[in-house]
């Protein structure tokens, strides 16, 4: 038998959920091979104390990568975590990844540098 999740984990479940219903409304035709998009703005502070709400953030992040992946994976992941795990990776080889026009903007610059 499966364990429970707890309540926090199951408003974030019924929020994803909502999420992709939204998007793909918003994609007429949708089939499942296909994404949807839904972007929300919303103002945390109109909610709860942003400070808060960054710590409870931090703490469900924890709690998510803490359990156990699954079959065939590493570790358990949240959105940003490999982008971040990629430019830490690049920071400590002495390398800055910037776009392909601000690096040929750069190399013009030096270029005329005698």
């Amino acid at each position: 038998m499966g364990r429970r999740l707890g309540t926090r984990l199951q408003r974030a479940g019924a929020g994803a959920l909502v999420r992709s219903l939204l998007s793909r409304a918003q994609t007429p035709g949708w089939h499942p091979e296909e994404y949807g998009a839904l972007l929300l703005t919303l103002d945390i502070g109109s909610f709860t104390d942003p400070g808060r709400f960054r710590t409870e953030v931090s703490a469900l992040c924890a709690a998510l990568r803490a359990e156990t992946p699954a079959e065939g994976f590493g570790a358990v992941v949240i959105p940003g975590d490999r982008g971040h795990a990629r430019a830490a990776e690049a920071r400590a080889a002495g390398i800055i990844e910037v776009e392909e026009r601000v690096a040929k903007q750069l190399e013009k610059l030096a270029s005329s540098i005698p």
